[in-house]
């Protein structure tokens, strides 16, 4: 016999590296998978803070909605990521840590490299 297919209110694209997927809410539970950084999940639910998620293997709860990418941002960082593979690296040349060869820079792997994705003053 088929089940019918869960109602959702969305999907939305695991945005930590690993994010573990919990068996409640309750204060005792249990891990019962893990999701990994661009994974797609049905968003079944949602209490507070928590994300009930629909995956391939696994559903449960996610805490926290802050592990979670809307399809639209995901879209978007996809976009990004492919505007800018394979431009060279930009700052000042002279740092000490950073290399150039050929138009191209990398950054030494001793070396701490900060990157600012927001302003801030």
């Amino acid at each position: 016999m088929l089940r019918p297919r869960r109602e959702t209110l969305g999907e939305a694209f695991v945005s930590e590296k690993v994010a573990s997927l919990l068996s409640g809410i309750a204060q005792v539970r249990e891990p019962v998978g893990t999701l990994h950084y661009g994974e797609r999940v049905d968003v079944v639910g949602r209490r507070n803070d928590y994300v009930k998620s629909a995956h391939q293997c696994w559903h449960g709860w996610l805490g926290g909605s802050r592990k979670l990418m809307e399809p639209a941002l995901w879209q978007r960082s996809i976009k990004l990521l492919d505007q800018t593979r394979g431009m060279p690296l930009a700052g000042a040349w002279a740092h000490e840590g950073l290399h150039q060869s050929e138009g191209a820079a990398w950054a030494n792997a001793a070396t701490p490299l900060s990157v600012r994705t927001k302003p801030s003053r």
